[in-house]
């Protein structure tokens, strides 16, 4: 535990001190802390390497280890005594700051740590799941769950505990979309009696062992068919015509969310390329709209569409291109756009 504090003395400035922690049973810690001026700058430290202001008007920090097997419950700051350079001694007792409580788990304890469902398919949705427990020894009940992840994409979701009907006890918590997993650090039981077990890194205390996964994305986008309306315009009208491509896709693991599109000329060469942000629908499709440089290198003939999509997982297909090996065959047949040339000759 790191205990800071400021030490003011405008006349010797501050030498050095000690800061005792008291706690049940009479036992108690104590740990030394001093005034330091680095040789090679003006930085000064106190206490633990913290630093700030100079020798009249310092700020401290004091950290403190409590013994394996030290005594569970309520350990305060018992004096802060402090030094000055002339010799002078101040003690100041019980001073105002934050108590810790100690546990052991011995009174209270939790065990059988599960989280349901995991993994989650949370590619497209928050989930809200559960973390359940068996907690023994609770006196008065148990009063709260506390939990904490190593993201911020994982949350305990509200304060309401539920008992289930084998005696476990469940919290609810939120995995969020887009969340690729998360780690339980910390869980803190409380009982009516303020018992306290603790478990997690966040608390130097037995893992529980919890960590929310992500369902696998292993399936690239799957194309079943692909229309484009209108599919024939004539060349006047190439300016002020909107062509929709709607591609049918599966509805895979990971939504599709990226596309390129390229047009193609009769020779295979691209002619027009776009690329962008997309959403699929709740019926699989995904609408776009391929760019037609109407103003140079698109006259009249015919045209072939070509796509590659990406899901939220970063997977690609490709489908219709030409000019790329991995590219497969539109299934409902290749995507041709036909350019009329409607000019007319001088009589």
């Amino acid at each position: 535990m790191t205990y800071t504090f400021s030490i003011n003395d405008a006349q010797s400035g501050f030498w050095k001190g000690t800061l005792k922690l008291a706690g049940p049973d009479g036992q108690s810690v104590t740990a030394p802390f001093e005034y330091t001026k680095s040789d090679s700058s003006t930085a000064v430290t106190c206490g633990g390497g913290f630093s700030g202001g100079d020798v009249y008007n310092l700020y401290c920090g004091v950290t403190l280890t409590l013994p394996a097997g030290s005594a569970a419950g309520n350990w305060r700051v018992a004096t802060i005594t402090v030094f000055d350079n002339a010799g002078a001694l101040a003690t100041f007792r019980n001073p105002q700051s934050q108590s810790v409580t100690v546990t052991s788990n011995a009174t209270l304890s939790a065990s059988g740590f599960t989280i349901s469902p995991n993994p989650v398919n949370n590619w497209r949705e928050d989930v809200l799941g559960t973390l359940t427990m068996s907690v023994a020894g609770a006196k008065k009940g148990v009063s709260a769950i506390y939990v904490d992840f190593d993201m911020g994409g994982c949350r305990q979701w509200g304060s309401a505990t539920t008992v289930n009907a084998d005696g476990t006890i469940s919290i609810p918590v939120r995995t969020f979309s887009n969340t690729q997993g998360c780690t339980v650090t910390g869980v803190a039981v409380v009982d009516g009696a303020a018992n306290v077990a603790v478990y997690g890194a966040l608390y130097n205390a037995p893992d529980p062992g919890l960590a929310i996964q992500r369902v696998p994305n292993t399936t690239p986008p799957v194309v079943t068919a692909a229309t484009l309306n209108p599919s024939s315009i004539p060349f006047s009208e190439l300016s002020q015509t909107w062509v929709q491509l709607v591609i049918q896709a599966d509805i895979l693991t990971a939504p599709i969310n990226g596309y390129s599109l390229y047009i193609y000329d009769a020779a295979g060469n691209v002619v027009s390329q776009s690329v962008g942000g997309t959403g699929q629908a709740a019926d699989g499709s995904i609408t776009l709209y391929p760019y037609l440089p109407w103003w140079g290198g698109m006259g009249p003939g015919e045209y072939t569409v070509g796509f590659q999509l990406t899901d939220a997982g970063g997977l690609s297909s490709y489908y219709g291109m030409p000019d790329f090996p991995q590219s497969q065959p539109i299934p409902s047949g290749p995507l041709v756009l036909t350019i009329t040339d409607d000019s007319t000759a001088a009589a």
